[in-house]
């Protein structure tokens, strides 16, 4: 049986998830979307988008999720609620994906956007509400170690 996670644990899982933006995390966010997205759509028979055009994309609209999450935590600013967490992160995205396409001039499938950004904003939602759980549960040590330099 798992032990609960006491208070001091999650605070301080919280601190190393906020204190940078540009980190794994994001990396692991942008590599799982990115797959995902792709393989989505593939089988959509009106997608006609290249697998790096989609990174791309992806990496854009996950990075200004992040950054936007991690100053909002910096400040305090936290949402309790999981639903009203990810009508947040939904609405945000759905915003970011209107005006880029307004920005870029282009034309949108609106039923295919409203699917990636509906997939999207429910996995970023999840990862980063549970990120600091994870942890609270496994710290988080150096990716790679030099040798010599110990850990």
């Amino acid at each position: 049986m798992t032990e609960a996670l006491t208070r001091e644990q999650r605070r301080a899982a919280f601190q190393v998830w906020m204190a940078r933006i540009f980190d794994r995390d994001l990396f692991e966010k942008v590599v799982l979307l990115a797959l995902l997205i792709t393989i989505f759509s593939s089988v959509i028979p009106t997608m006609a988008t290249r697998p790096l055009t989609i990174t791309v994309q992806v990496l854009v609209l996950v990075s200004l999720n992040t950054i936007a999450s991690h100053l909002l935590a910096r400040r305090g600013t936290t949402i309790a609620s999981g639903l009203a967490h990810f009508a947040v992160v939904l609405l945000g995205n759905v915003g970011l994906v209107y005006v880029l396409a307004l920005l870029f001039g282009r034309s949108l499938n609106w039923f295919n956007a409203a699917f990636f950004v509906l997939l999207l904003s429910l996995i970023v939602t999840l990862f980063d509400r549970f990120q600091p759980y994870h942890l609270a549960r496994f710290p988080r040590g150096a990716l790679w170690v030099r040798p010599g330099r110990g850990a």
